[in-house]
């Protein structure tokens, strides 16, 4: 068996691996592909505001996943989104993550995530399945997509350079999020360009 290492940030001081500084507290970064060292439920219910307006989404679940600049690919746990999982890359070379105290988290695939953001967009990522309790979305697959990622004091953006369209991240604990809204018992609708996916595909 192989395996994709973690950082060393899991037992909670960033080790500078991957681009954060050395000694950063609390760093949730990750070499490649894993998970939170303190993770956190995503929020879910099935009745809950959209936006500021106050609107109500019945039948969907808000998950609040994390923006992270040290990871390469997106991943997220089992039953996170609907969908089929196939098999991914790393699955098929029989690769796996090892965790800070160096136990084997397998690669169980991957899946088409589908989900809205508060400003009612609609978006369609491929995210790693492995046994993870918080989704994260890797800001190097959305550069390399054409999406630029803003980080501010406060809070920040991730815009399409080709539309101009943005969705707003919130800044929470140290880290920043992007709130997904993900209907359930069904797929939503898919759009003629859906954001994060490269551009021209």
């Amino acid at each position: 068996m192989k395996f994709v290492k973690f950082c060393g940030a899991f037992s909670g001081d960033c080790n500078g691996v991957h681009g954060h500084e050395v000694g950063q507290k609390n760093c949730v970064g990750i070499n490649f592909l894993g998970a939170d060292s303190k993770p956190k439920p995503s929020t879910q219910s099935p009745t809950v505001p959209l936006n500021a307006l106050g609107k109500e989404r019945v039948g969907y679940k808000l998950i609040e996943a994390v923006v992270d600049s040290g990871a390469a690919k997106s991943t997220c746990g089992k039953d996170v989104f609907p969908g089929e999982v196939r098999a991914s890359e790393m699955s098929k070379l029989g690769l796996a993550f090892s965790g800070p105290d160096g136990s084997e988290i397998p690669n169980l695939g991957e899946q088409d995530a589908l989900w809205e953001s508060d400003e009612g967009i609609h978006c369609k990522m491929v995210v790693q399945i492995s046994e993870v309790d918080r989704v994260l979305l890797a800001a190097t697959e959305l550069a390399d997509s054409g999406y630029e990622v803003v980080l501010r004091k406060r809070d920040g953006i991730i815009k399409n350079l080709r539309s101009g369209k943005t969705i707003k991240l919130l800044r929470k604990g140290g880290v920043y999020i992007v709130r997904m809204w993900v209907k359930m018992g069904s797929t939503p609708p898919k759009t003629s360009t859906p954001p994060f996916r490269r551009q021209g595909k």
